[in-house]
């Protein structure tokens, strides 16, 4: 049975400037604060899968935003936060679980792939309220909403290989306690889907489209 979730996510970094003052790259920090924060909700079903919508408070774009991937609550997350391409590039936040949350890094995919972008801070609880029509009803209202936006593509071939998908992320969390001989029985499927997730298709590019 699908369980719907309260999510609240941390992001920061702190800009590294060449000489000549363009960005050379990014310093991650775990400083996290009220400002850089983003909310909302998400369902997650049984096997691991994931679909929500957030809001950023602070931003300027206040509309919903989209997110969706693999979540084990007591393992590890890895979550997708995708915006209209106008607003924002896509982010992948990949998190393991400790005591307050989870914790890990923040990437973005632009017009030269996946780089890391930060460090992020993930918090969830479940709703009180366990009645997913709202949301569903948001989520549907976003993904028709995107029918003709260019990161419409990311999220249908991850949602096409879920399964797998969502067996590589658990996977992936459980081979680290194995032993090596251990590691050699699980399954591992000929084309790892979490691939998926480096794909980028261009846009236009622009110097104030940032990535969140």
């Amino acid at each position: 049975m699908a369980q719907l979730n309260d999510i609240k996510g941390y992001w920061n970094h702190s800009a590294v400037w060449n000489s000549d003052g363009t960005i050379y790259g990014y310093e991650c920090n775990l400083d996290f604060n009220e400002l850089n924060i983003w909310e909302g909700q998400l369902i997650l079903h049984e096997d691991g899968w994931f679909e929500g919508i957030v809001n950023d408070p602070h931003s300027a774009y206040t509309n919903d935003r989209f997110i969706f991937g693999a979540y084990f609550p007591d393992m590890t997350i890895e979550l997708l936060k995708v915006s209209p391409s106008e607003v924002s590039f896509p982010l992948v936040y990949r998190g393991k679980r400790d005591a307050k949350g989870y914790d890990g890094p923040l990437t973005v995919l632009d017009l030269s792939g996946e780089k890391l972008y930060g460090n992020s801070h993930i918090i969830t609880r479940e709703s009180i309220k366990q009645d997913n029509q709202e949301l569903q009803a948001k989520i549907n209202a976003w993904k028709q909403s995107m029918v003709n936006n260019e990161f419409i593509s990311l999220y249908n071939d991850i949602a096409q290989k879920r399964s797998e998908f969502c067996a590589i992320i658990k996977r992936e969390y459980i081979e680290q306690k194995f032993s090596g001989d251990e590691k050699e029985i699980l399954t591992h499927t000929k084309e790892d889907p979490k691939k998926l997730s480096k794909l980028f298709i261009p846009v236009e590019d622009d110097d104030d489209n940032l990535p969140f």
